[in-house]
């Protein structure tokens, strides 16, 4: 992202989305598969972006990279907000690079961003091509700025949360951990067809029914 402006204020807003089975594709000239994410904030940092950023009540699922991730050095000039998404079965490429850590909502290498109000479940306990292990929250590489409060988390085998080199980074409050948000039946839905309908909810109906929690305190 680059400025066009310099008004205070969200800038860039992605909302009300339904983003699956993304994936980067065979190798172009090379290189290996890097991203497939649900939705990426990639080199947030550009030219001294000042613009806020607000992801907010996405379905994000069954992508080949995690469902939310921000990559890239941090910036230290505008806020990222996270809220209100509903994660489950990302990072199922295993052509992706081999990695440290990884997590289907991933924080990597950024400043002043916030992760508040989100449902995050995987399906797998590892990922990338050496099988890392795979978490529902990661922050790697932060420099303490970033928050991650009020989430609704579940990891495979206990994988629920993880810090990497990110310093004094911690955790806010009220993270629930390590309880399945018990979705009422996670399948992928294979390609939309929404023509007949008479807008996009209608069409997605069944999806939302799908990722709707059964459990009372994900609900």
């Amino acid at each position: 992202p680059i400025n066009y402006d310099t008004l205070p204020g969200t800038h860039i807003y992605i909302a009300g989305n339904f983003s699956w089975d993304n994936v980067d594709g065979k190798p172009c000239n090379g290189g290996a598969p890097t991203d497939g994410e649900g939705v990426n904030f990639d080199t947030w940092n550009g030219l001294a972006f000042t613009g806020q950023g607000v992801v907010t009540n996405n379905i994000l699922i069954f992508n080949g990279g995690p469902g939310l991730l921000t990559s890239g050095a941090g910036n230290n000039y505008a806020k990222i907000y996270w809220e209100y998404n509903t994660l489950y079965g990302n990072h199922k490429d295993s052509a992706l690079p081999s990695c440290t850590v990884s997590g289907d909502l991933q924080f990597l290498y950024t400043s002043l961003a916030e992760a508040a109000y989100n449902i995050v479940a995987t399906s797998a306990a590892t990922g990338c091509a050496n099988n890392a292990a795979y978490y529902a929250l990661s922050v790697a590489n932060s420099d303490g700025t970033d928050q991650v409060h009020d989430n609704f988390a579940y990891g495979l085998n206990g994988q629920n949360s993880v810090i990497y080199n990110s310093g004094t980074f911690s955790y806010g409050p009220n993270n629930t951990l390590g309880i399945s948000p018990a979705f009422a039946n996670p399948v992928d839905s294979g390609a939309p067809s929404c023509g007949s309908y008479a807008n996009v909810p209608a069409c997605m109906a069944t999806v939302i029914a799908n990722f709707t929690p059964t459990n009372a305190a994900a609900a």
